[in-house]
Parts: C-alpha cells; sequence; structure tokens
C-alpha cells in the first residue's frame, strides 16, 4: 500500500509542495530524513496513489502541447 507523503526539499524528480506516493518504508524514510511530511488529505492520497493529479504543475494548462500553425 502506498503512503502520501508531501514533499519539503527537493528530491530526486520531486519538488518542495509535491504531493507523492511511495510504499510505506520509503516514505518512513523520507519523513525521518526531513525531505517530506505525512500527508493527511485521503482525496489527495488516492491521486498520489495512481500517480495522477500530483506535481505542482497538476491540472495547469503549462503541459500542453503547442500548435505553431495555430497563432497565423
Amino acid at each position: 500500500m502506498n503512503t502520501a507523503v508531501k514533499i519539503l526539499k527537493a528530491w530526486s524528480i520531486y519538488s518542495p509542495g509535491d504531493i507523492a506516493g511511495f510504499d510505506e518504508e520509503r516514505a518512513a524514510s523520507l519523513v525521518k530524513s526531513g525531505i517530506a511530511e505525512p500527508h493527511k488529505d485521503g482525496a489527495k492520497k488516492d491521486a498520489a496513489k495512481s500517480g495522477a493529479g500530483t506535481g505542482k504543475d497538476a491540472g495547469s494548462d503549462s503541459n500542453k502541447a503547442v500548435d505553431p500553425a495555430a497563432g497565423k
């Protein structure tokens, strides 16, 4: 079962503020080292399990492909 954490310091591919799910051992290690804190929000915990909706750009338009012909 994944455990959701909120990333506090940049680590691997994660930035501060990201919510991510890890196995219990990894999550405990990240919390113990001060890189993350436990995340209590159940809705975001479910999203972290699937990997959907995580990260600071989740739900934004910043990741959409740009059609160069659209500006002509």
